[in-house]
């Protein structure tokens, strides 16, 4: 109703949807599964989506250990609330009033596909999906800032390469009080410093500025992404597991997430690294891709 007025008044007016909580998206994939009697996979998500709250005792839902408790806990009135407001937005979505999706999302950089090919189910491929609220909440004795630092690139290049700008990180910084717990990793330490993880996200800000399109990789053993512009490709990319050396060919140039330039045949890990291809008519961007990850590379 609310976006029927505003449309009414101004026909161009950008309108989002109410915008559906980080929390809310896992007990709403979770119940979606049971309906359609995916039971196992249902637990399997539920059980991902909320592991590092629950690890950090921060979790607005409970740890669940069988199918029948999370048949149970989809009863309970809140998740019964979150799972109305869901369906409400995509209703408000499917009148046709609103122009952009709003995204907001904290969980862990490998739960962000599933999640998007969630939200793309419901409302379609060609609405924008933009990221107002996009973080790490990570409030477990597992965190560490050099592992938040290869997350925060990792996850700003998927959903990047997944079609969702702008991207809004938050929060910029945790402000300390009596009986708060950090949940919300910030980019700032309290006094004024920056943290490893805001210099990758500078890194991937210099990535990103000139960059007139971005499309995802595949190739096995390897995850990211290239962005390019009139001159050149940069290509952020990880190791999924293990290591790899990557070659270098002329004019291609490695970094890490500090700007540390890198030499041909560095071994990459799960850390992203930036490489910088030159880019010619006549370029074959497989190719190059190709012989620098080792592996057979395809840029969907």
């Amino acid at each position: 109703m609310g976006a029927k007025a505003v449309r009414a008044a101004d026909p161009s007016a950008h309108v989002l949807d109410a915008g559906i909580s980080s929390t809310g998206y896992g007990v709403a994939m979770a119940g979606d599964l049971l309906d359609a009697g995916k039971d196992d996979e249902a637990l399997k998500l539920y059980q991902a989506y909320y592991a590092r709250r629950l690890q950090g005792d921060a979790s607005r839902f409970p740890a669940i250990d069988s199918v029948a408790e999370l048949r149970e806990l989809m009863k309970d009135e809140r998740v019964v609330r979150v799972r109305a407001m869901v369906a409400a937005t995509w209703k408000a979505i499917g009148s046709g009033d609103v122009t952009a999706y709003q995204l907001h999302f904290y969980e862990g950089a490998e739960l962000a596909p599933v999640l998007l090919d969630y939200i793309r189910d419901h409302i379609g491929e060609t609405l924008p999906i933009e990221g107002w609220e996009v973080g790490l909440a990570w409030p477990g004795s597992d965190f560490t800032l050099a592992k938040q630092s290869s997350e925060v690139a990792q996850l700003l290049t998927v959903l990047y390469s997944r079609g969702v700008s702008p991207l809004v990180y938050l929060p910029l910084a945790f402000t300390p009080g009596a009986g708060k717990k950090e949940v919300f990793r910030g980019l700032i330490a309290p006094d004024g410093s920056a943290y490893p993880a805001a210099s990758a996200y500078q890194r991937m800000g210099d990535v990103v500025k000139n960059s007139a399109s971005v499309r995802p990789i595949r190739a096995k053993g390897w995850n990211g992404a290239v962005f390019r512009d009139a001159g050149q490709i940069k290509a952020v990319v990880w190791r999924t597991s293990g290591t790899a050396a990557l070659a270098l060919a002329d004019g291609q140039e490695l970094i890490d997430l500090t700007g540390r330039p890198l030499a041909s045949g560095t071994p990459v890990t799960t850390d992203p690294v930036v490489l910088t291809l030159p880019l010619t008519d006549d370029t074959d961007l497989g190719s190059a891709l190709t012989a620098a990850l080792g592996t057979s590379t395809t840029v969907e």
